[in-house]
């Protein structure tokens, strides 16, 4: 997939998080150009199976791969690789079902070391039970990773994070949604 947001454009990329199937292979490259006052809010989310089915890390392949730049260069790059061997533990994603990325860019914009506090604050109270860590990109961005036992969980992280960025970069209130 490719993307292009001109002056002044926002994205909300938002999808539910992807459940692979036993024997799933999935490839996907998203590359995003963007204008310096664009905005994207972008998610990339999975479990690790169907687990309540016995069915953890039962897919062959999941490559997944992010490019996001703008006419200076690469904003943030970003790709998962698993293939099929088992995973549990350090280094999968400790026993944790769910495993997402939340990218807020927007490369005019200023004040991200503020914004990286109040997202692991925001993160750190919704959801409890999940791990998750934000750090601000090099240029115009912030980026939060995260594990979570369950998907409301995930759901309530992504919702955080979603909301305090759209409200500091937009000015928006947070939209009410079928779901998150």
């Amino acid at each position: 997939m490719t993307i292009t947001l001109g002056a002044g454009a926002v994205l909300e990329w938002l999808p539910d998080h992807l459940i692979p199937s036993p024997g799933a292979q999935l490839r996907q490259v998203t590359e995003i150009t963007m204008a310096p006052d664009a905005t994207l809010f972008y998610v990339d989310a999975w479990a690790t199976g169907r687990a309540a089915r016995g069915e953890a890390w039962g897919f062959d392949l999941l490559d997944s791969s992010l490019l996001v730049r703008d006419a200076t260069g690469p904003l943030l790059r970003e790709r998962a690789f698993l293939g099929r061997p088992a995973r549990d533990g350090l280094g999968a994603t400790e026993g944790f079902a769910y495993v997402a990325t939340f990218a807020a860019l927007s490369p005019a914009a200023a004040g991200w070391g503020m914004l990286a506090e109040a997202l692991q604050s925001d993160l750190s109270a919704v959801a409890p039970g999940c791990r998750a860590a934000v750090s601000t990109l090099a240029r115009g961005g912030a980026l939060a990773r995260l594990l979570c036992p369950t998907a409301p969980a995930l759901g309530r992280c992504m919702e955080a994070f979603w909301t305090r960025c759209r409200r500091r970069l937009l000015g928006l209130p947070a939209l009410a949604l079928r779901k998150l």
